[in-house]
């Protein structure tokens, strides 16, 4: 099992997958106990739960969190376990979308409805963030120029 997390009841298939397969940099700055709680305040839904489930007290989790090495790591985990989140949810997309058009000719008029209704929200739901993508882009282009003009 895994050697950061133990068995706790509470945890999720994909947590501890993820924290088994999660790297830590050999940061020399930091104890084995401060690199072997990172995982449980990743993911825990608050600092109680992860202080409870590393027993590492909440107020020695907010000093560490003060140290910048400390912080690092902790960003560098929690980022790491998100790309890794984020890309399984890009294998499986292809699938979802595939489920919701087939439930287009479900025999059920309230299923299809929903089916509907879903495939158009989440449609405008993508073009509304790539539009707002496209302009912040060239908002960044026109600041990156005035920016380089001044200097």
């Amino acid at each position: 099992m895994n050697q950061f997390l133990g068995e706790k009841a509470g945890e999720s298939q994909m947590e501890q997958k993820s924290a088994e397969r999660c790297s830590f940099s050999e940061d020399s700055r930091l104890s084995r106990r401060q690199i072997r709680a990172i995982p449980f305040f990743v993911f825990a839904r608050n600092i109680e739960e992860g202080a409870r489930n590393s027993k590492i007290g909440r107020n020695t989790f907010t000093r560490w969190m003060k140290n910048e090495a400390f912080r690092q790591e902790f960003r560098r985990v929690r980022d790491e376990i998100m790309r890794e989140a984020i890309g399984r949810l890009q294998l499986s997309l292809h699938r979802a979308v595939d489920v919701m058009a087939d439930l287009l000719d479900a025999e059920e008029k309230s299923i299809r409805l929903r089916a509907a209704q879903g495939i158009i929200e989440n449609f405008f739901k993508i073009k509304e963030t790539n539009e707002f993508e496209e302009r912040l882009e060239k908002i960044e282009a026109v600041l990156f120029e005035r920016k380089g003009s001044v200097l």
